[in-house]
């Protein structure tokens, strides 16, 4: 979008104006954050509860939470949150298997069933403590974003004693002479 702006300033000789610094930096809002997290969560588990399918809430229990990060531009703590779910999901299974093998999939575990029943609890605790945990943070991230990407307003008075003050704006340390 910025070189189509660049295109229409040069083809205008610079009647169209570039947006500023202040124009183009946008705030990310603490409660969207939240939301996509939220809404990215809840929404693919009652997906799967219409349809029977509970690939969908995995997938929703693994990635939603990250959602709102991905928003805040906080790319590393929405990865490494994905990451981490996901291993304990792996580690979940594997554990499941080992104590039951093929038959912790279908759901009929003989001998094995106590065990894999308190891996599969186990795992679901930790997935929605992790799950929760993102969200909760989520709004941090939108937080951090603004924090990083705040406008900077300069207040420039020509030289020569004239002053141009803006309202709610302070000089710079150039303004001083």
């Amino acid at each position: 979008m910025r070189w189509q702006r660049l295109v229409a300033a040069l083809i205008s000789g610079g009647v169209a104006a570039m947006p500023t610094l202040a124009q183009e930096a946008t705030q990310k809002s603490e409660m969207v954050a939240r939301t996509y997290s939220l809404a990215g969560t809840l929404a693919p588990g009652i997906a799967a509860l219409g349809t029977r399918n509970g690939g969908f809430a995995l997938i929703g229990v693994v990635v939603g939470p990250s959602l709102g990060h991905f928003y805040a531009h906080n790319k590393r703590r929405a990865v490494w949150g994905t990451l981490g779910r996901t291993g304990v999901m792996v580690v979940g299974g594997i554990f499941a298997l080992g104590y039951c093998g093929q038959d912790a999939i279908v759901g009929d575990c003989g001998d094995g069933g106590e065990e894999t029943q308190a891996v599969i609890i186990g795992t679901s605790a930790i997935l929605t403590a992790l799950a929760v945990l993102d969200i909760m943070a989520a709004p941090r991230s939108a937080r951090r974003y603004n924090a990083s990407h705040t406008p900077v307003a300069i207040d420039w008075r020509p030289p020569g004693g004239v002053s141009t003050p803006v309202a709610g704006k302070a000089c710079v340390a150039l303004c001083e002479h």
